[in-house]
């Protein structure tokens, strides 16, 4: 084996709730959050892969699993997500995502994604369902460090495809009346690995 399973690594502290991802009131949602390599850092993660993440569901008030719920991940420059594009990720999850109040839930990835230690970490969460309840709270955290910025916005409309969402056909999320400066709070899980390079054996 090349490496161990690793340890769950928690970001930030339990700030509140709100609807961070799971917008089961909607039909459709995108999400998008953002965390800076300093924060990373300070709260304990290193370079290398992150296996999965853990959030926990503080009010679970939908009534139907999410389905065609996508996961990406992608290493960026920017270090707010003011006036960001929204850029393409690597797929590492996509699945049924059923959510279990007062517990921490996991989503584990079936891709591992290599964060660089130096970049932006940019998480893009997705779903489509073809009916809508309630949304789930899931809690949240300010930001590592006391940076502020930009770190989480999301789009809810009916009747679009999961990531076709954009900000041209959608419905925007003003949280907290444009207080924008925090983010979800996640258990990532690394695994103990260098990176994988892809070698040719003569």
């Amino acid at each position: 084996n090349c490496c161990s399973s690793g340890d769950y690594i928690t970001y930030g502290t339990n700030s509140g709730a709100t609807s961070l991802i799971f917008w089961g009131e909607w039909e459709d949602a995108r999400t998008r959050a953002l965390y800076l390599p300093s924060q990373l850092l300070t709260a304990g993660l290193t370079s290398g892969y992150i296996t999965s993440i853990q959030y926990y569901v503080a009010q679970k008030q939908s009534s139907q699993p999410y389905q065609n719920f996508r996961v990406g991940l992608q290493n960026v420059t920017q270090t707010t997500l003011s006036n960001m594009e929204w850029v393409a990720t690597e797929e590492v999850f996509t699945g049924t995502v059923n959510t279990i109040a007062g517990q921490w839930n996991e989503i584990i990835f079936t891709q591992p994604f290599y964060w660089n230690g130096t970049s932006s970490l940019y998480f893009e969460f997705c779903f489509d369902n073809q009916s809508y309840t309630l949304n789930d709270l899931i809690s949240y955290t300010s930001p590592v460090g006391g940076i502020s910025g930009r770190y989480v916005e999301a789009l809810i409309y009916d009747g679009l495809a999961e990531c076709n969402i954009t900000t041209s056909n959608a419905n925007s999320v003003n949280y907290n009346s444009g207080n924008h400066n925090f983010q979800p709070y996640f258990r990532f899980k690394q695994m103990n690995t260098l990176k994988v390079e892809t070698a040719i054996n003569s």
